[in-house]
This record gives C-alpha cells, structure tokens and sequence, in this order.
C-alpha cells in the first residue's frame, strides 16, 4: 500500500501545486489551456516514478500499453456520443429543459458575441454564415460532434492518456486483485474527482455559477459513473487505449453538452446527474457485454510480465 500513498503524494502534490501556482491565477486563455494540458500529465508522470522506483520499469500488462481488442475502441469511440445524445433525446421526449439544435446555434452566437470573441462588425460581415448555420442547425451539431469523435481518437485522447495510464492503467491492474472490479471502479473515480478538487471549487470547473464542496461532491459522483464505464472499456479490451479515446471525447463534447440543456449545471450539465445516470447505463450495458461473450472475464495484454499487486 506504500506505493499507492507514493503515486498519490506524486499525482496529488504534483497538480495541486500547479493549480496554485499556475491554473487558479491563469484566467480562461491560452495559458489554461497549456497548464491543464501539464496537468494531465501528472497521474503518468505518477505511475512512472513509482514504477522505476519499486521494480525498475513499468509494466506494460498493468496498465494496459497494448492495442487490445476491437470491441474496446468501437465502444469508447461511441459511448460518450450516446451519453450526452441520448440524454438529450430523451430529455426532448419527456420535457426536460433542452435546447433544440437551432437554439444551440443560437446559444453559441450569442456566447461568441457576449464574451467578445465577435465584435459587432464582424457580425455585419458574417450575416450570410449566421443565415447559413440557423438554416441548417443539424448540420452544425453533426460537425461539431465529427470534430469531438477526430480529436478524441487523436489530440484529446493524447492529452487525456496522460490520466489514463494512472486511473484505468496503472490503477486499475494494481488494485483489481485486492479491491474487486467494483471497489477498484468507486476508489479510482474517488481519487479520480478528488484529484480534480482545486479547480472545482475555487473555479466551478464543469459547473458554471457554482463553486464550493457541492459540484465537488456531484463531481466526484460523476467521476464514479464515469470510471465504471471506462474501466468497461478497459476490461473488455485489455488495453487502456480505449479508455483514453472515451476520455478524449468526453472533454471534446462538454461544450456540446453544456449547450444542450437549458437548466442548473449541477443537474444537466456536462458532468451534472443526467450524465451521471447515462454513465451508470453505458457500464451496465459493458457489463453485460462482458458476462454475455466473455464470462465475466478481464482481458489483459497477452504476452506481457506479470508483477505482484499492491503491498
């Protein structure tokens, strides 16, 4: 368990020191951006360390350095778009506060202009791209969404695999054979959303107009959802791969998902309990994949060491 607090102190020290440092005083530039990029990186930079340091590598078999199986991909690659699509849908269905596409268009118009990303005579200039886009709003979502799946597989997911390699990687092959695969699930994503604290409750990170333990305690649940379903995408495919595009897109779609719903954030936005709930789904339905065709089996990296669990 000593390598475990060494990983955390690591992961943990490591974030919230630039948090400190950088991201709380950083505003919403550039500066952000490339600082939570760094951020990012710190769970593997973790997983590293602590590797070299107790056995003198990293085990590619523990935390899933493998191209795995299909199944995995194809799901990760999807699930996220469901997630936040199908809430949407249902959401429209029973009345919820959902935008339509044509007022999502129209949301991100006026967020453009009311955050001064468009002065006034730009607009004048861009009327016939205004006219164009509120005519075919559906057109707009399905590029947006294109956009999300592009950078998940590429950009985002090489960002997000910076966390990746620690929560549905080095975590999940350390404490699968102590914790279980549903204690493993609820400890990552503890960790997982506690590891996040700094920028939920001083910034209201993924929860605008709030700040404070609240969204951090929605968000550590969320995380929880989330972690079941990825750590379905990591058994399913031996590889944490899957994980990271999942993760990826996840990131790429939040705009999207803000967009969609009209209401509180902590309830409907992109980390808010409907997603919550959709996450819960998606691991449910991996689950049964997984007893369904493998027996309940976890696929792991074929042809890779084995090292000890966590002691």
């Amino acid at each position: 368990m000593r390598e475990l607090v060494v990983f955390v102190l690591i992961a943990f020290g490591g974030a919230y020191l630039l948090d400190w440092l950088w991201l709380l005083r950083a505003g919403e530039g550039l500066g952000f951006v490339i600082g939570g990029v760094i951020r990012m990186w710190m769970p593997a930079l973790a997983v590293g360390i602590v590797g070299w340091l107790k056995y003198g590598r990293v085990s590619r078999r523990v935390v899933g350095w493998c191209v795995g199986r299909m199944t995995g991909f194809v799901a990760g690659i999807l699930a996220p778009v469901v997630v936040v699509l199908g809430g949407w849908a249902i959401g429209w269905l029973v009345g919820f506060p959902v935008r339509s596409p044509g007022e999502v268009v129209e949301y991100w118009w006026r967020l453009a202009l009311d955050q001064g990303g468009i002065s006034g005579g730009e607009t004048t200039d861009l009327t016939a791209v205004l006219d164009w886009t509120r005519r075919h709003p559906a057109l707009i979502l399905t590029l947006v969404i294109g956009m999300a799946l592009v950078s998940g597989a590429t950009v985002n997911g090489l960002v997000a695999l910076g966390e990746e390699l620690a929560w549905r990687g080095y975590l999940f092959g350390r404490l699968l054979p102590g914790f279980g695969y549903y204690g493993q699930v609820v400890f990552v994503g503890g960790l997982w959303g506690l590891w996040h604290g700094p920028l939920v409750v001083v910034l209201g990170y993924n929860y605008p107009g709030h700040s404070g333990w609240i969204p951090l305690v929605v968000f550590v649940v969320y995380c929880m959802a989330v972690s079941y379903g990825l750590s379905g995408l990591r058994a399913l495919s031996g590889s944490v791969l899957p994980a990271a595009i999942a993760h990826g897109t996840i990131n790429g779609l939040g705009g999207l998902a803000l967009a969609l719903y009209r209401g509180d954030a902590l309830v409907w936005g992109p980390a808010g309990w409907v997603m919550i709930i959709g996450w819960l789904v998606v691991g449910l339905v991996l689950d049964g994949i997984r007893w369904k065709w493998g027996r309940g089996q976890i696929v792991w990296c074929s042809g890779q060491e084995e090292e000890p669990v966590l002691t």
